[in-house]
């Protein structure tokens, strides 16, 4: 069983590409204020904020290197720094009345989205910190002074404007963006636990498959015995009757044990087969033979702008194989026989099948793929064909669908795109 996966880690890692990105714009920033820092600053300001430039690049790099600023706790230090950083900013320009101190705010909605609820507590505290330091603090950090004319607090206005009004579309935006990455994140977590679940419902079928065969398995050796020596008196007595009964239920033996052998091949093959490469055209013809020896009629075309492809190959025919056969069930008696194409392209291949049957209803196109859902007459299927396919199409990073022909009909595809790259494994 595959380890569970880790929702909070891949929210955490997709807050914190949004976070790298922005910081690199807000290290610059405060690069630029302490350039242009008055001259009257006092040299301990220029020291803190030139020293806290630098250990905040230097983490925020560091933590980069080792893919780790996804995690709550770097998160949070990451954030104090950067609440650190813009009180020191703040001091040397202004203070509290600059207007700039509204993106305190924007350190507390950062927390507040990806951090616990500790963690966030800590990042609120530094900003608290932070802008009471600079309104009540002693020289050089505290600046409450209030202006002395209407027009520096007119020209203070103006400024707490344009700063809410930046950081106010700052925040929507960037929240916005931050919850379309997070939804995304969302929507890769339900696609893995849904494969997931599908891996192991195919681990049970193997599973399945292994004991019904080891379990039949001696019985029905026992009948297959039984029924040869039945034969041999028959023959010996002469009797035709009892000889054709006799070897019927031979045949249907070894029917048994066959299907067994293929239920536990067709279970496991999706698991444990490697992909090799495959030549287009000898796949097209391999599936034409494979068909020809099951006596299902069907016609195969191959078009191939690349000559070859990667897949497991036995699981490949077995899977269109029975697409197939499933075509020729969905048809009528007399209905023109299935066309099966191999198109093999240099983005992917593409298997399709068509058939000319009745179709499929919406209820039965949701439910199709689902193991042990069939609509075939009892003993006709046991519903593990499509489902088999499906697992085999996701495991090459491809899809298997359905869809209605016009004016009646079904066509499957089953098709993945080619794989990066890899040392060949040729077929013979």
């Amino acid at each position: 069983m595959s380890d569970p996966i880790d929702a909070r880690a891949l929210r955490n890692t997709a807050g914190a590409a949004w976070l790298a990105r922005i910081r690199v714009v807000e290290l610059l920033a405060i690069a630029a204020l302490a350039l242009f820092a008055p001259v009257e600053t006092p040299s301990v300001l220029r020291v803190l904020l030139t020293g806290t430039w630098l250990i905040d690049a230097v983490c925020t790099g560091f933590f980069a290197a080792r893919r780790v600023t996804g995690r709550p706790q770097v998160l949070a230090l990451l954030l104090v720094l950067d609440a650190v950083l813009l009180t020191f900013a703040l001091a040397i320009h202004g203070g509290p009345t600059n207007p700039a101190s509204a993106f305190f705010l924007v350190e507390c909605a950062f927390a507040a989205l990806l951090l616990p609820v500790t963690a966030a507590a800590t990042v609120l505290g530094a900003t608290v910190a932070g802008y009471a330091l600079l309104l009540f603090g002693p020289p050089p950090f505290g600046s409450a002074s209030c202006h002395v004319d209407a027009s520096a607090y007119a020209e203070h206005l103006r400024g707490m404007f344009v700063v809410d009004a930046f950081a106010s579309v700052f925040l929507v935006a960037v929240v916005h963006r931050l919850r379309a990455s997070l939804e995304r994140v969302e929507a890769s977590l339900a696609d893995a636990e849904r494969r997931k679940a599908r891996h192991e419902k195919l681990a049970s079928l193997s599973s399945l498959a292994a004991t019904a065969a080891h379990e039949l398995g001696t019985p029905l050796g026992t009948i297959r015995v039984v029924a040869k020596e039945l034969e041999r008196a028959a023959e010996t007595l002469g009797n035709s009757s009892l000889l054709d009964d006799a070897r019927l239920i031979r045949a249907e033996v070894e029917r048994c044990r066959g299907l067994l052998s293929e239920l536990g091949q067709r279970a496991g093959s999706a698991q444990g087969e490697a992909p090799i490469r495959i030549d287009a055209e000898g796949f097209g013809q391999a599936l034409r033979e494979i068909l020809a020896e099951r006596s299902l009629s069907a016609s195969v075309h191959v078009r191939a702008e690349r000559a070859s492809f990667r897949a497991p190959k036995v699981a490949l025919v077995r899977t269109v194989t029975n697409l197939v056969k499933n075509a020729i069930d969905a048809s009528e008696p007399g209905a023109a026989s299935p066309v099966v194409t191999v198109e093999c392209t240099s983005v992917g291949v593409s298997i399709t099948v068509d058939d000319a049957g009745s179709g499929m209803s919406d209820d039965v196109l949701a439910q199709a793929g689902e193991p042990f859902f069939t609509t075939k007459s009892e003993g006709k299927g046991l519903g593990l064909g499509v489902f088999l396919a499906r697992e085999l199409a996701e495991g090459l990073d491809g899809s298997l669908t359905f869809e209605r022909r016009m004016p009646a009909g079904m066509r499957a595809t089953l098709s993945w795109p080619h794989a990066p790259s890899a040392a060949p494994t040729d077929t013979p």
